[in-house]
């Protein structure tokens, strides 16, 4: 091969042609060490612009790049072909480089989730990682990071058409051009560049999560999560009492309503054809005996049941209640009141059989009669998914602990861990093997008696979604070698639900509340303030008008009662409008009260979640007629036609904006 010729990237001046000793020109005095990335050469002439230039010189073999920056005040160039060497001058670095979001399209690959913005809070302050679907310059200089759930924004508001603005619904951001917007969000312009379409947690199946929990409860790094934990809630015993449900997760869990819950809208199940209720005006009389104990001085079952399919449904075929001590107090096998048409023995749920129940004639009533003598106000009673043992009974009792409530299924609510896998997990124990005998409701009641124990042993926090994920306040202050804080201002008491962790806690009564805690806690107390607190690193904020103008969210919040459904009406444009700039006002608020340097981020959560609640509602109505009522009796039917609505209807509750800036 022959040598490769070589070609100057800079040719050298000509000499002129009437110099008579043309080959013997001067050459250009030689150039000084050049340091990659500190100076620049260039040939190319013409004044110097702000921004980066690139030229192109082409020669008879070669074609050559160069860059001319800002770097020098005068001219650089050939005079007729020749001229002299420069030194490009060392651009001299801002000492203030400001940050900023900037949108990058050929970075975005995917719809940007809600755990995007969460990771995008974690790595501007702590550890999170690095986004891949935006592009932040001088990240280093953001100061603080102020985040504003506003559900009931979204990117076009129908019915009525109010049309804001926003344009189509897309994976891709859209720039805000405010002579495009609407009058009432037309500040969304003065404070953001873009509206980026963020898709909320969930699946296709139906269930939307939590957008508060998406965002305040973090993963745990991977190697944080199992050391310092286990020693952290290692030997925190708890009593019983700590696991019973609340009268909320009664209702949201669907288990029948004693009378002691009763209300104008939720009519006690003892009122009711069939079923009956424990008598909460006794007690076991252990009080003095077993205070101390993590039983608390209760009576504590363990109960199971099986069931066989019947005309009418499913209906009560047996039923098992173990003790503390792990025996057998009650086990007995029902004749179903109506037809049986499957046994649901091989491979499926019961370990009935025909041969078993032929003989049978043990009541639902006796069984009722039964329990009534035994359970009383210091009586608990624990199971897996209980709602549907108690609705095949047709018994009320409201001091309940659900194994599928106290464990966690490993994607977190509102998936529930099935009682073999929660089994295998944490007892070791394999049950539930199937075959020709089915389930055994014995074997069943002792496992969930043994995960109660367990979870009695360990603490709260056992068997919990915490092991895998913690509070985003907790993760901030684990941060070395200075602990950030972070604080959450919402409606309500935010210091009993979502605030493990946070430095400091705003209770609000309405947005305008809600705006002025944020800023307040972003710049914190004025010194000399008694009590004052410091300026925090993370400041998380609800606002509710909007969603409580449209409906959205679920109840009217009452201080206690059952929750008040809010019918799917859209306001009139004029009040729902208002109420958008109304929301507008109150962001622009915080903006204008931000410090340099602090991002901010506001989220809708959701999309419109009103069918897809009416929906869930009615497939909740279907399945409880389901079990008590026969099929041609029933007044609400779900085909598939309710199904292909269910998937339509979480689509577009799945569907939130956001917006993003650096102030």
């Amino acid at each position: 091969m022959g040598k490769r010729k070589h070609r100057n990237a800079f040719p050298l001046p000509k000499a002129s042609p009437s110099s008579p000793n043309a080959h013997d020109a001067p050459s250009p005095p030689p150039l000084p060490a050049v340091k990659f990335g500190e100076f620049k050469l260039t040939s190319m002439p013409g004044p110097f612009t702000s921004d980066p230039i690139t030229t192109t010189t082409t020669t008879n073999t070669a074609t050559t790049t160069a860059t001319a920056a800002n770097s020098m005040g005068g001219e650089v160039g050939e005079d007729g072909g020749g001229g002299e060497w420069q030194i490009a001058k060392r651009h001299k670095k801002s000492k203030h480089k400001y940050p900023s979001f900037e949108v990058s399209p050929a970075r975005l690959k995917a719809p940007v989730k809600l755990s995007d913005i969460q990771s995008l809070s974690l790595w501007l302050l702590a550890d999170g990682t690095m986004p891949q679907w935006l592009l932040v310059k001088n990240k280093h200089e953001i100061r603080g990071v102020v985040v504003v759930m506003a559900p009931g924004l979204e990117m076009a508001i129908p019915s009525p058409k109010l049309g804001l603005g926003w344009g189509r619904h897309d994976y891709f951001p859209l720039e805000l051009k405010r002579v495009q917007l609407q009058a009432c969000v037309r500040g969304f312009a003065d404070m953001f560049s873009h509206v980026w379409p963020v898709k909320a947690p969930g699946d296709k199946r139906g269930r939307v999560y939590s957008a508060i929990t998406g965002f305040l409860n973090a993963p745990i790094p991977k190697g944080k999560a199992s050391q310092e934990f286990d020693k952290y809630t290692a030997g925190q015993r708890i009593g019983i009492t700590r696991l019973v449900m609340p009268f909320g997760e009664l209702i949201e869990n669907e288990y029948p309503v004693h009378s002691v819950h009763a209300t104008a809208s939720l009519v006690a199940e003892a009122t009711k054809a069939g079923w009956v209720e424990t008598d909460l005006s006794r007690g076991n009389g252990q009080e003095n005996n077993e205070g101390g104990s993590i039983t608390e001085a209760k009576t504590i079952y363990a109960m199971d049941c099986e069931m066989v399919q019947t005309k009418q449904g499913l209906e009560l075929a047996r039923i098992s209640l173990v003790s503390w001590d792990g025996e057998t107090i009650y086990d007995t096998l029902v004749k179903p009141e109506s037809l049986i048409t499957d046994y649901l023995t091989p491979d499926r749920y019961s370990g009935v059989t025909k041969a078993m129940l032929d003989p049978v004639t043990t009541s639902l009533k006796d069984v009722q009669n039964h329990l009534l003598k035994l359970l009383n106000n210091d009586t608990i009673l624990v199971g897996q998914s209980l709602n549907a043992d108690l609705g095949a009974i047709r018994i009320a009792h409201p001091h309940i602990v659900d194994t599928s409530v106290i464990y966690d299924h490993p994607r977190g609510p509102p998936y529930r861990a099935s009682l073999r896998w929660l089994s295998e997990k944490y007892l070791r124990r394999k049950i539930q093997k199937g075959g020709p005998n089915g389930h055994d409701s014995i074997e069943d009641a002792k496992a969930c008696l043994d995960l109660l124990k367990l979870k009695l042993e360990r603490g709260l926090e056992y068997g919990t979604s915490s092991t895998a994920a913690e509070s985003i306040f907790k993760r901030l202050s684990r941060m070395q070698p200075v602990a950030r804080i972070g604080g959450i201002v919402d409606y309500g008491a935010p210091d009993k639900w979502w605030s493990p962790g946070a430095a400091r806690v705003i209770q609000a009564k309405d947005d305008a509340e809600v705006a002025a805690g944020i800023v307040k806690s972003i710049r914190g107390d004025p010194p000399g303030t008694r009590d004052g607190h410091p300026k925090l690193d993370l400041v998380w904020g609800r606002m509710h008008a909007l969603e409580t103008l449209r409906g959205w969210n679920k109840t009217a919040a009452p201080e206690e009662g059952p929750p008040i459904p809010i019918k799917n009406i859209e306001p009139n444009p004029s009040a729902l409008a208002q109420g958008v700039e109304n929301v507008t006002a109150q962001l622009k608020r915080i903006y204008d009260s931000l410090p340099p340097c602090t991002a901010f981020i506001v989220y809708s959560g959701t999309g419109d979640p009103r069918e897809l609640r009416r929906l869930q509602d009615m497939q909740r109505e279907h399945k409880r007629q389901y079990m008590t009522i026969k099929w041609d009796e029933l007044t609400v039917k779900w085909t598939d036609t309710e199904n292909q609505e269910l998937v339509a209807a979480t689509k577009i509750a799945r569907e939130g904006i956001a917006f993003l800036t650096v102030k």
